[in-house]
């Protein structure tokens, strides 16, 4: 006999199911809260993070694609500037814009495990479990980075193909409309991040559960294939619109091309040459690089500025600070982005197809050599996985530990840590000012100078005021004034001409200081800079305000006090719970499949928590390999998505206990 899910929502809702609908209501709004007030570290300066996310989305968003090519160009996936584009075109500060979609995705998978287990005590607990779980606010993932969206993807992938294999919709169209909803989103995660294939295993169990479940049904069997084809061309249309992009752009149908088979072929093969000694994290040594530069004219150039001396020795200085034993060297995932970098300066990426055929001719270059002994070379089972030595491979305990630990959230890191955005530079106020204004960190600067940041306006004069600073005992300060784009001002007034109406003044200030912005209508405008705190003064049509003096922390306001003690106490209690949960859901999970192996029965809830566990070991075998090869990988921006997982798999394990399934 086979089990499947369970029953389908009723046509009516209770009034107890209203008021647990109102508490999960006010739950997702307690959690929007807790999101926007604490703030998050804006990296202007982070060039292959953070700053290239903003930069490739303020293009999107101005309609210039992703801008001009160069290395950078197409260096990652631009699944999260679509999301920062359209976040920019909303008028939400991005600190919502994450909240918002991170609490769908968790209400699409509670409602994807209500309709499994037709529960809705489980369901509801999937959700608020979800949505307080601290992982996805913690100080080191409160950055404008992709993984603020990418472990939502991936709860949203299970869901929905959950919803679409175990229970589908009634209407066809509405089947085929999830269906492609689950495609698309698949199609956006894997433009999100590069390691996408993590997917497979966890979806190829899905897929093959659900034919096993309705093997013996035709009519089943043909929707099923309907479905999936139109998840497969939902995925493809999203991969393809964004190569047709590319296409227009810079005239080559690709994709991102550290994907590019030509330069992962170039750099599989430099880290396959042998020469000189092995060292642990260190994939193309320096003595590779110079066997290699004798046979490979093309690559010689390159080598030359990945000298010890070159001009790029600046990225030994990453892999340093962690291991020690690699300083003057290029270490772990840092090495690439260095030939990313070299080959630029050689002109590589004068186009796509360029810098294809030219990583494309050192793949052969090499190759000829390993093929006729001029290079010793070896051969390797993984993509991007370098020879490793002895010592690291009797590391993979330590490192397999690790991640489980960040996984189980045992350990996690001071809730209150937090470093600093980058210093005020009017690229910071540029994307800031698209992100719309999220609450962020203090900015890096002297510890001896203030910047006061606030806006002018006169309804009547178009003015600007010649800004000054005063020291307590009148003397006049040198001070450098910069006006600032204000979108925010001209919404504000609904003044087209207020577009540049926000100030930023750097001084040095001694004691207790003063600004002024006298006009020749109003010469007295004053302002005391006595605290970092808003202030403001009018004078007729004229108005002087000030949003923070950044000298010193500003104090914060009582909602981001709250928010931050908030986010302790979650630590604490998920601290204690996670690994409780994960332990039961575990034994659970051994339970129900010992009871459906002895009755012969295959049961929808048991078997889809079985393919999340497997998203969950998939991750963190992932994640293992790379913090014993390459990089530090044990840490909650990486492992989220398996921290999430997580939950799902144990409440579905749990789940799959109830009742005693039926014998064959």
């Amino acid at each position: 006999m086979i089990s499947n899910a369970g029953p389908h929502a009723p046509t009516s809702m209770s009034k107890l199911t209203k008021v647990v609908l109102v508490i999960l209501i006010a739950a997702a709004a307690l959690r929007l809260f807790l999101t926007l007030n604490l703030p998050i570290q804006l990296l202007a300066n982070a060039g292959h993070d953070d700053g290239l996310f903003m930069r490739l989305a303020i293009n999107l968003a101005s309609g210039r694609w992703l801008g001009g090519f160069n290395q950078f160009t197409l260096m990652k996936g631009p699944g999260y500037p679509v999301f920062l584009a359209i976040t920019g075109l909303s008028g939400l500060p991005v600190s919502a814009t994450h909240a918002l979609f991170q609490i769908a995705a968790i209400a699409v998978s509670a409602w994807a495990v209500y309709r499994l287990t037709g529960s809705r005590t489980i369901s509801a607990l999937t959700f608020i479990i979800l949505l307080f779980y601290p992982v996805g606010f913690m100080p080191e993932t409160l950055r404008v980075l992709r993984d603020q969206i990418y472990w939502p993807q991936t709860l949203l992938v299970f869901s929905l193909f959950t919803l679409l294999l175990f229970t589908p919709p009634g209407g066809r169209f509405t089947a085929i409309l999830v269906a492609g909803l689950a495609g698309s989103i698949t199609g956006w995660a894997w433009l999100t991040r590069e390691e996408g294939i993590w997917f497979v295993p966890g979806l190829s169990l899905l897929v093959l559960v659900a034919i096993l479940i309705n093997r013996k049904e035709k009519s089943e069997l043909l929707a099923l294939a309907r479905n999936l084809a139109v998840a497969a061309i939902g995925f493809i249309a999203v991969n393809a619109a964004y190569m047709t992009g590319n296409l227009f752009a810079y005239g080559s149908f690709v994709g991102v091309d550290f994907k590019e088979q030509n330069f992962k072929s170039a750099l599989e093969a430099l880290e396959d040459v042998d020469a000189g000694p092995v060292v642990p994290y260190v994939p193309v040594p320096g003595a590779a690089r110079a066997a290699v530069a004798e046979v490979s004219p093309t690559f010689a150039p390159l080598s030359v500025e990945l000298a010890p001396n070159g001009s790029l020795s600046g990225w030994t200085g990453a892999g340093c600070r962690i291991y020690s034993h690699t300083c003057g060297d290029y270490a772990g995932g840092w090495f690439m982005w260095a030939l990313r970098d070299a080959a630029a300066d050689s002109n590589f990426y004068q186009s796509p197809k360029t810098a294809s055929q030219n990583f494309g001719k050192i793949a052969n270059e090499i190759a000829a050599a390993c093929a006729d002994g001029r290079l010793r070379c070896r051969h390797r089972w993984m993509i991007y996985m370098p020879r490793m030595t002895g010592q690291q491979w009797a590391s993979l305990p330590r490192a397999l530990f690790a991640v489980v630990e960040s996984t189980i959230f045992l350990s996690p890191p001071n809730p209150n840590e937090m470093r600093p955005s980058s210093a005020l530079t009017g690229e910071f106020e540029r994307y800031w000012e698209f992100l719309n204004f999220p609450h962020i960190t203090r900015s890096e600067q002297r510890s001896d100078d203030i910047v006061v940041r606030g806006w002018f306006r006169d309804s009547e004069s178009s003015e600007w005021p010649a800004f000054k600073a005063y020291a307590e005992d009148g003397q006049e300060i040198p001070s450098s004034t910069t006006r600032v784009r204000s979108a925010d001002i001209q919404r504000r007034f609904s003044d087209s001409e207020a577009d540049y109406n926000r100030f930023e003044i750097s001084f040095r200030c001694p004691n207790r200081c003063t600004i002024t912005a006298p006009t020749s209508h109003h010469p007295e405008l004053r302002i005391a800079v006595v605290e970092n705190r808003s202030l403001s003064v009018s004078s007729g049509s004229a108005t002087l305000y000030v949003d923070s003096a950044a000298g010193a922390p500003a104090p914060a306001k009582p909602s981001q006090t709250l928010a931050a003690h908030m986010r302790v106490m979650l630590v604490q209690i998920y601290k204690l719970l996670m690994p409780l949960l994960l332990l039961a859901g575990l034994i659970a999970a051994v339970i129900a499949v010992w009871r459906a192996v002895g009755a012969r029965t295959l049961d929808a809830v048991l078997l889809t928590a079985l393919a999340a566990w497997v998203f969950v070991g998939t991750r963190i075998a992932l994640l293992t390999l790379i913090e014993v090869s390459s990089f530090p990988a044990a840490i909650y921006k990486y492992s989220g998505p398996a921290n999430y997982m997580a939950v799902v798999a144990a409440i579905l394990s749990i789940a799959s206990l109830r009742g005693k399934s039926p014998s064959a």
